[in-house]
């Protein structure tokens, strides 16, 4: 750890390293989401139909930490612009209708809530919920509060919590 001549330099130390410990802790939470859904999705069944991309999968996506009256946040979200819709040779587009509508930004959603068979819906399946059961998880086990203590105390910054 650096020497400190006064509360600005130290202050200053202190942000930087919370700034990183966070992002660093955004990129396990994102992992750890990836392989929830590995696991109940892509591992669950093999498609007939279609072929996968895993373009599902690789949307996830780690804002830069940024701030709020509260503090710093970094958010974990499903960047829509990285499913790429696309025409096929077979029965089936790749995230588009069969009409040719591209359906990339609804994806993440039916994924997540699952989809009925109404409409014609031809694949109505069940949701994985990867977001919501991955943030009862991490809440529950403490997990983003560990590694931020963990992180910060490999920088020189020990914490305790109630």
């Amino acid at each position: 750890m650096p020497d400190f001549y006064n509360y600005n330099s130290l202050f200053k130390y202190i942000n930087n390293q919370l700034k990183f410990s966070i992002q660093e802790v955004g990129k396990l939470i994102k992992k750890e989401v990836e392989n929830y859904i590995q696991t109940n999705l892509y591992d669950a069944y093999t498609p007939e139909h279609y072929i996968r991309t895993m373009e599902y999968l690789r949307c996830i996506t780690v804002s830069k930490v940024n701030s709020n009256p509260k503090g710093y946040v970094v958010e974990i979200y499903f960047d829509t612009s990285k499913i790429i819709p696309n025409f096929t040779d077979t029965l089936y587009n790749q995230h588009m209708s069969m009409s040719g509508i591209p359906i990339n930004e609804y994806l993440p959603l039916w994924l997540e809530e699952g989809t009925s068979a109404r409409n014609g819906n031809l694949f109505p399946r069940k949701g994985i919920e990867a977001m919501k059961n991955e943030a009862n998880i991490i809440n529950n086990m403490g997990f983003h509060v560990n590694k931020l203590k963990d992180y910060l105390k490999s920088k020189g910054i020990f914490c305790e919590s109630k």
